[in-house]
C-alpha cells in the first residue's frame, strides 16, 4: 500500500495482520482516505479493493438535491410540466443533458458499483439510471423528447413520482447522515 496526504507526504499504515486488518490506526487512516485527505494506491483488504462507503463520497448533498428536486413535482407539477416541455422542445439542451447524465453515471459507477443487497444498491442502480438515461439522450434524443412529451398533461402521475423521488432523497438523506 502506498497512501499519500494532499501535501504529497507518504502515509504509512500498519501491516496487515493474519485476519487482514491493520491495527488501531486502520479506522483513522479510513477516515482521512475517504474525507479525501489521502488516496490509495492499490491498497488491498481481505477481500477485495478498498472502497469508501457512500457517505463519504457526495452522497450527502445528492440525497438532499434528489429531495429538494422532488418539491415541485408534488407542489407545483402543472408548472414544472410547462418547463420540461420547453426543455424537451429543444433539441440541443436534451443532448447536452445526456452527456452531462452521462457523466455523472459513470462517475457513480466508477466510484461505487458494488451489487451487494442493501440500501446502497440504490447509489449503483441510481448511477446506472443516469447513465443509460444520458445514452439514450445521446443516441435518441427526438425519442427522449417524443416519450417525455408523452407524458405532460399528467400532474396526479407527476405528484406520484415526486412523491416516489420525495421518499428516496429523505431515505438517502437518512442513511447517509445516519
Amino acid at each position: 500500500m502506498r497512501a499519500v496526504s494532499r501535501a504529497g507526504v507518504p502515509v504509512t499504515p500498519q501491516k496487515p495482520t493474519v485476519e487482514g486488518t491493520v491495527g488501531h490506526d486502520h479506522e483513522a487512516m479510513v477516515n482521512r482516505i475517504c474525507s479525501g485527505d489521502a488516496h490509495l494506491d492499490g491498497y488491498r483488504l481481505s477481500g477485495g479493493v478498498f472502497r469508501c462507503s457512500s457517505r463519504s463520497r457526495g452522497w450527502r448533498q445528492r440525497s438532499i438535491v434528489i429531495l429538494v428536486l422532488a418539491v415541485p413535482m408534488i407542489v407545483t407539477p402543472t408548472r414544472l410540466q410547462e418547463t420540461a416541455g420547453r426543455f424537451l422542445a429543444n433539441g440541443p439542451l436534451v443532448l447536452i443533458s445526456g452527456v452531462l447524465a452521462m457523466v455523472a453515471g459513470l462517475s457513480i459507477v466508477n466510484t461505487h458499483n458494488v451489487w451487494i443487497v442493501d440500501w446502497t444498491l440504490i447509489v449503483t442502480v441510481f448511477g446506472w439510471a443516469l447513465v443509460l438515461g444520458g445514452a439514450s439522450r445521446i443516441i435518441a434524443p427526438q425519442v427522449v423528447s417524443d416519450v417525455g412529451s408523452s407524458m405532460m398533461g399528467r400532474p396526479t402521475m407527476t405528484r406520484v413520482i415526486g412523491t416516489f423521488w420525495a421518499l428516496l432523497g429523505a431515505f438517502l438523506t437518512f442513511k447517509v447522515y445516519a
